[in-house]
């Protein structure tokens, strides 16, 4: 762990000196900023397995380090102008998860024994701030952020057993929020966010209830390179129609393929249902099982930053004689239940540069093979990013999406598509 906090340490200040190299002339495209905070928040329990877990204290604390950018002068993108010139930014949290206990109400599995912890969470993240107030004072607006979170203490049968919530090393982290900083001067800001935060290894391990919190936090921010002038958010509509272009609404076909990998519930449950003595309770490492997906979508292009449309999905998951296995073990009567699944599914997607922020919400019009009979909602959620190949017009994409039913993730998709027929960015 020491070694692995060096790295980070050493990749931070890299980051650091790079920042201030670029910002040296007063003539850069972008005003660099560095910046750190301070957070509290509050551990949710968010299902019956939760409750039953987070039986104590469930204040976290948490400190932050980042390198943010912004869009300064005249001479900036089209995607600046549109989204209000927002603040891009790579960082590292240090969320420290230690002083929330993890004990049941009735520890009847583990008698008298001490609490196991999830510790703390080392995340590698980039942010985006996109401001919605905006003038020489004050800058508000929505906070987003993606990221890689390193746990200090996952679950381990042994050690720490009671760790439900993070089954892995490795964790992705997606937050949402507001923010709002107050100018002190040319250079200097302190602010204050509210984020909601989700961890989630996505189905690569069990167990893996995730880590759902709501944290508050101040932070103060030093910008090398000011611009001399404060942009409002919303000067897009206003600014002159040969700088704006003109844009035709228009449909285009979005195709995909995606990998899904994840480790099977039924197998999970096996090993956990087994007697103490068994060399292989409760054992955390799991068979990866890959299921694969089609999909192809009628979008519309209404505006340069947006485009929505509906799309059908084929899913091909080969595990219906692994999940028929698991349950025979667990001696349950599972009849075998075919690989094949059809989705309808409803797609947005926000265009900034060569990424793009997808969010889909779809309905299984028939199920891929369910495990422990599933009786969650055949609605489902997708959230991802994208990013455009500068290649052929920016039409194939690489990327990402957590597919999920409500608040519990089935798993990651990892997408490539191409978009047939007019687009542009």
């Amino acid at each position: 762990m020491r070694r692995l906090l060096r790295h980070i340490s050493c990749t931070v200040l890299l980051c650091l000196l790079s920042g201030l190299a670029v910002a040296q002339s007063d003539s850069a495209r972008y005003a660099v900023k560095v910046g750190g905070g301070f957070m509290k928040g509050y551990t949710v329990p968010h299902s019956p397995s939760a409750k039953s877990i987070l039986t104590g204290n469930k204040i976290l604390t948490g400190y932050s380090l980042n390198l943010s950018w912004q869009a300064r002068g005249d001479s900036v993108s089209l995607s600046d102008d549109m989204f209000g010139r927002p603040t891009v930014g790579i960082g590292i949290d240090i969320t420290d998860y230690s002083s929330v206990p993890l004990h049941k109400k009735e520890p009847e599995e583990w008698p008298g024994r001490e609490p196991s912890t999830m510790g703390q969470m080392i995340t590698l993240l980039a942010s985006a701030k996109r401001p919605i107030i905006k003038n020489s004072a004050v800058d508000a607006g929505l906070y987003f952020s993606q990221g890689i979170g390193i746990c200090t203490k996952p679950y381990e049968r042994t050690e720490n057993p009671e760790n439900y919530f993070v089954g892995a090393r490795a964790a992705l982290l997606v937050g949402l929020g507001f923010y709002g900083d107050v100018r002190l001067g040319r250079n200097w800001t302190l602010g204050a966010q509210a984020v909601l935060h989700h961890y989630s290894n996505g189905r690569f391990a069990h167990p893996n209830l995730g880590i759902n919190s709501i944290d508050v936090g101040v932070h103060a921010t030093y910008t090398i390179n000011p611009d001399s002038v404060v942009h409002g958010a919303y000067e897009w509509p206003r600014i002159k129609k040969e700088r704006r272009l003109e844009f035709d609404k228009h449909f285009y076909v979005d195709a995909s393929v995606s990998l899904m990998p994840r480790a099977l519930v039924s197998e999970h449950y096996y090993y956990w249902g087994l007697p103490k003595e068994d060399p292989n309770f409760r054992n955390g490492k799991l068979k990866l099982h890959h299921s694969v997906a089609a999909d192809v979508a009628l979008m519309y292009r209404y505006g340069r930053k947006f485009a929505s449309g509906l799309g059908v999905e084929y899913v091909y998951a080969p595990i219906g004689d692994d999940v028929q296995h698991w349950e025979t073990l667990r001696g349950l009567d599972t009849p075998y239940q075919s690989p094949h699944g059809f989705n309808i599914v409803a797609h947005h997607e926000a265009m900034y540069k060569n990424i793009g922020i997808h969010i889909g919400f779809g309905y299984y019009l028939k199920h891929e093979p369910e495990q422990e009979g599933d009786p969650r909602s055949p609605v489902f959620e997708t959230a991802g990013l994208r990013y455009y190949l500068p290649f052929d017009k920016r039409r194939m994409y690489i990327g990402y999406n957590i597919r999920a039913r409500g608040i519990t993730a089935d798993c990651f998709q990892f997408t490539l598509g191409y978009r047939l027929g007019r687009f542009t960015f």
